[in-house]
């Protein structure tokens, strides 16, 4: 069985903001990378099929929410034999 990690490489993400109040601080996290592999192929791909946010909700931290939005992307294989 393959198991994927919840989140991306951090050498591959950049922090765009955080926002804070009384209850809540968000991290607003975007992907960088320029490429992706196949699950099935393994084969690296450049071409962006769509873009979507993972949201990650942790512990409350000193009685504060801690929240993380993951702005990402999926990319299409190029592979013509690929499924």
């Amino acid at each position: 069985m393959t198991v994927s990690p919840l989140l991306a490489d951090p050498r591959w993400v950049r922090l765009e903001c955080m926002t804070t109040n009384e209850q809540t601080i968000t991290l607003i996290v975007t992907t960088i990378q320029p490429r992706a592999s196949c699950p099935r192929c393994q084969q690296f791909s450049t071409r962006v099929h769509s873009r979507y946010v993972r949201t990650v909700a942790d512990l409350p931290w000193l009685g504060i929410t801690v929240r993380l939005q993951l702005h990402t992307r999926r990319f299409f294989c190029q592979q013509s034999d690929c499924s």
